[in-house]
């Protein structure tokens, strides 16, 4: 094909595939850059947003325990009913509105549905400690019912607080690994586009190398040709 073209088409066919090489790198490296963005997005999304809120819940759950805990301390001598009355006010006002916040917005950050869906589960089991354990307990030590309060603390309330702590720790490690997993994808996509890069850019050297070859071994058989003519003239007209 090349022998029925002329030096400069051969150059203009050189140049063209050169330039055509760079053109299909340049869209690898536009598409690969846009992966490795979409996959750190992901990897933020589903990975450190909705960690950062569920620790945050982790976090609040055994503090609120803290906090009832020193209220029956309070109860049997280490400062009375006048300090257990405000520990029930601030519970009430601060601790569980805190944790119904911590909690929406753990579900919230989630992106993922099954994420949202277990989340939700927490969510649920939450309201119901709440309505069947703390509220209740937090009436009876309001009323000085410490027998009640103990009672309720013993039996609903901690079988409440097991259940909703091994839910949120489940949901931390799943959490890890899907981030991990996202982490795992994002390296073999940055290697499927590096391979596939190097790939082209062989290609490309390779297809450059055979042309520019071609191109100057015919260009050097012209050379020969015209020194031959010339050798040939000399001769003529000597």
């Amino acid at each position: 094909m090349l022998n029925k073209l002329n030096f400069k088409q051969q150059l203009t066919v050189l140049l063209s595939s050169v330039v055509v090489a760079m053109l299909v790198l340049i869209g690898l490296s536009l598409w690969g850059m846009q992966r490795l963005s979409d996959n750190v997005e992901t990897l933020y999304q589903s990975g450190a947003k909705p960690i950062r809120a569920l620790g945050e819940l982790a976090s609040r759950l055994p503090r609120m325990r803290v906090g009832i805990d020193v209220m029956f301390l309070e109860e049997v001598g280490m400062g009375g009913d006048k300090n257990v009355a405000i520990r029930v006010k601030e519970t009430r006002e601060e601790d569980m509105p805190a944790m119904r916040q911590a909690v929406e917005l753990a579900v919230k950050a989630q992106i993922i549905p099954k994420r949202v869906e277990q989340l939700g589960e927490i969510q649920k089991a939450y309201v119901l400690m709440e309505k069947e354990s703390i509220a209740p307990m937090l009436d009876a030590l309001a009323a000085g019912r410490t027998a009640e309060a103990k009672s309720l603390y013993l039996a609903p309330y901690t079988k409440h607080y097991r259940t909703v702590r091994d839910q949120i720790n489940k949901a931390l490690d799943e959490l890890v690994d899907d981030a991990a997993a996202v982490h795992d994808q994002a390296a073999a996509e940055y290697k499927r586009t590096r391979m596939l890069y190097l790939a082209v850019s062989l290609g490309a050297l390779l297809v450059a190398l055979a042309l520019g070859a071609a191109i100057v071994v015919r260009l050097t058989g012209r050379v020969k040709g015209l020194e031959t003519q010339i050798e040939s003239a000399a001769r003529q007209l000597a």
